[in-house]
């Protein structure tokens, strides 16, 4: 697990507008709570938990703090992106994206595959590239095809 900076007391001072969380995924819960309640903006890596229910009991739990809050997925807002999306918004009719992914071995002692703190390399990675996909498309995700290289 890896060490954070965020103390009660940093959260609280006056200085401090907002917060980013970039500790280990069990901990994003309680320092968003935290961060909220202080009523600091936040950006949080992703994913919020590895765990919908303490996701869901998360964002109850800051509710009615007004505080803005946004999580990790980053390519969406890539420059790149904008041209894309310049591009797709002259095209209608739905979108068929296909995405091919070579992140390359990380090996099986990695905490990435460890299910407590990393959850895997589909919410630690692909999370990344089903947003972007999302965001795309501007509307849900209807259905996914998936294949891998096998580990050898």
């Amino acid at each position: 697990m890896f060490n954070c900076i965020i103390t009660r007391r940093s959260i609280n001072a006056d200085d401090i507008d907002a917060v980013l969380i970039a500790s280990a995924t069990p901990t994003h819960t309680q320092f968003i709570t935290m961060a909220a309640k202080a009523g600091k903006a936040i950006f949080c890596e992703k994913p919020i938990d590895l765990d919908i229910n303490k996701v869901n009991e998360c964002m109850e739990n800051i509710k009615g703090t007004n505080v803005p809050i946004q999580i990790g997925f980053n390519r969406r807002f890539a420059p790149l992106t904008n041209k894309l999306d310049t591009e797709l918004a002259k095209i209608d009719g739905p979108r068929f994206m296909l995405f091919r992914i070579n992140a390359g071995h990380i090996p099986n002692d990695s905490w990435i595959h460890n299910d407590e703190e990393g959850g895997g390399r589909i919410i630690g990675e692909m999370c990344h590239f089903i947003d972007f996909a999302r965001h795309c498309a501007k509307s849900k995700i209807l259905s996914v095809q998936a294949d891998a290289a096998k580990n050898t």
